[in-house]
């Protein structure tokens, strides 16, 4: 299992999210211009990217 550390959030009209893993070394920012998390691409990514950096894809 390896560690994401990560943190998301936004105001209104933008949302972002960085995505961290320290042993490897990779830091990934998303960053959106629509402020819900839900109904935006940027979930989807930050979920694609999630499993593929933890080895689930």
């Amino acid at each position: 299992m390896k560690k994401i550390l990560g943190h998301s959030g936004g105001w209104y009209g933008i949302s972002g999210e960085i995505i961290y893993l320290p042993k490897s070394d990779y830091t990934i920012t998303i960053l959106s211009n629509v402020d819900s998390n839900m109904d935006s691409g940027k979930a989807m990514v930050s979920d694609f990217f999630k499993s593929l950096l933890a080895g689930n894809i």
